[in-house]
């Protein structure tokens, strides 16, 4: 996946019942970015401590949960490029130059564009 990319995914449990979903963006070579629902990101970061420690200990993988300190609210329906755009001004919200499931932003956030309720929305990271 290309830095600066986000794919949209779902994580499943051994016997292959869905356990969440969300998406992962690539923020640097080296660094990712996973999105999960709300309710369930404690038991998503666990879930991958565990296999991280016990299926896969030879990958060189740290975890950082950014739950309380990053805030992602997202802005969809015709206001969004006004209300996103008074927040970042200096990128063009234009679908051409913004596409689906890419990240944008060196500032103190990030935006996203993503579509998961069917419409397409972008989200800022702060």
């Amino acid at each position: 996946m290309q830095v600066g990319k986000a794919r949209y995914g779902l994580m499943l449990r051994e016997d292959g019942i869905l356990y969440d979903d969300g998406t992962a963006s690539r923020l640097e070579t080296d660094r990712y970015l996973m999105t999960t629902t709300t309710h369930n990101a404690a038991g998503v970061l666990a879930h991958m401590e565990f296999h991280h420690q016990c299926v896969w200990p030879g990958l060189d993988v740290q975890f950082c949960s950014v739950t309380e300190k990053v805030g992602g609210p997202c802005r969809c329906g015709a206001a969004k490029p006004r209300i996103i755009g008074s927040c970042a001004a200096q990128i063009s919200l234009d679908n051409d130059a913004f596409p689906l499931l890419w990240l944008r932003g060196n500032s103190p956030f990030k935006e996203s564009a993503s579509a998961f309720s069917y419409q397409f929305f972008w989200g800022i990271r702060l």
